[in-house]
């Protein structure tokens, strides 16, 4: 069982330990609705090293990428970090990632970790005849994520006037330096909060977690906040809302789908596009008492007719509130279900995935 290389800091601040992606995880710290408070009224930190992180170098790292991923990454402004996905033939998702172009012979990719090795043998039996490297970094290229409104001011003092966090907009990014050592500033995250994604050697990120949790406005987070928080935001989680069962359109991405480009599954999604899918992600809010889990089904007049993908009641809410896959017809606001919670029915409607207003700095 792999350990994050910060696990002793983990351990250090009282962290529940669980077991996720091939790795020994922080689950909480001071307790999940504390963790998700801190993200969106001050800020909290993330180790989010689990995930995978690989170069894609060569003389033809541009062109292998773009042939795999849903996204344009060719002509994108500089210093854009892209969001996308990597489908199989049938249009159906193997990851979802963001690209970082560092330039047209060096991109880093950043992946799931439940997904990590298959991405990469998926890379590698793709490779053809492109002239192209594939290095996973994971181990020694290390992730935070600082996230929360007060996340720019943390960071600015910690990295004094190097970079100008101002002057990142949401989903673009800058290299630096932070003690004498590379650091990747991604003005990104995974929770609907503005905040960053820090890229660097172990010494780098151990310094700016330390800085970082010594700093009052500052909350440790794990895991547990990290799903409430993207589950508030309605973004989706790989094997949840967009699997090898729900494809990209399917689940509402359509502005992450290029198909003015090739790339492997492109016939299937622009089938999907023209003639409309079978199925559709959606909102749901319990009209009864209950938590609507991954996994339990939804019915009309005793039909199944989907499936909830996440479901919570957040921090500082009554409401009961999902995501789901259900059958198109079934899939407008308004429309009447019931959510099976293992044997007890549960009335509830289908709504949007607003669950939230994303505080991202456009």
């Amino acid at each position: 069982m792999a350990k994050l290389p910060l696990h002793e800091e983990h351990v250090k601040l009282g962290a529940k330990i669980v077991f996720y992606g091939g790795f020994t995880m922080p689950q909480e710290y001071k307790g999940l609705v504390a963790e998700h408070r801190a993200v969106r009224q001050s800020a909290g930190v993330f180790d989010v090293s689990h995930m995978g992180r690989v170069y894609v170098t060569g003389k033809d790292a541009l062109p292998f990428v773009e042939s795999l991923v849903t996204n344009q990454i060719q002509g994108q402004p500089q210093n854009k970090a892209i969001y996308a996905l990597m489908c199989n033939e049938q249009g159906y998702p193997i990851d979802d990632l963001i690209a970082y172009v560092f330039n047209p012979k060096k991109i880093l990719l950043v992946i799931n970790a439940i997904n990590a090795q298959v991405d990469v043998d998926w890379m590698n039996q793709h490779k053809g005849s492109f002239d192209v490297q594939i290095e996973v970094v994971t181990n020694t290229l290390l992730q935070l994520a600082l996230q929360g409104p007060l996340s720019e001011a943390v960071l600015q003092d910690k990295i004094t006037k190097k970079v100008e966090l101002s002057q990142l907009k949401f989903m673009t990014y800058q290299v630096t330096h932070y003690q004498g050592k590379e650091l990747i500033i991604s003005r990104s995250g995974y929770t609907g909060s503005d905040g960053f994604e820090l890229y660097g050697d172990f010494n780098t990120i151990q310094s700016l977690w330390t800085a970082f949790v010594n700093d009052a406005r500052v909350a440790p987070c794990g895991l547990g906040a990290r799903d409430t928080l993207r589950f508030e935001a309605a973004l989706p989680l790989y094997s949840h809302e967009i699997s090898e069962h729900i494809s990209p359109i399917e689940a509402g991405l359509n502005f992450a789908v290029k198909t003015q480009k090739n790339f492997i599954g492109k016939e299937a999604l622009l089938m999907q596009i023209q003639k409309g899918v079978k199925q559709k992600l959606v909102g749901i809010e319990l009209l009864g008492r209950g938590v609507a889990r991954a996994e339990y089904p939804v019915l009309v007049n005793g039909k199944q007719i989907g499936l909830i993908t996440t479901g919570y009641i957040l921090p500082d809410s009554t409401k009961a509130l999902a995501m789901a896959i259900l059958e198109t017809p079934f899939a407008t606001s308004g429309t009447k279900v019931t959510v099976m919670m293992r044997t007890t029915p549960i009335e509830a409607v289908v709504r949007d995935m607003i669950f939230m207003q994303k505080q991202y700095k456009r």
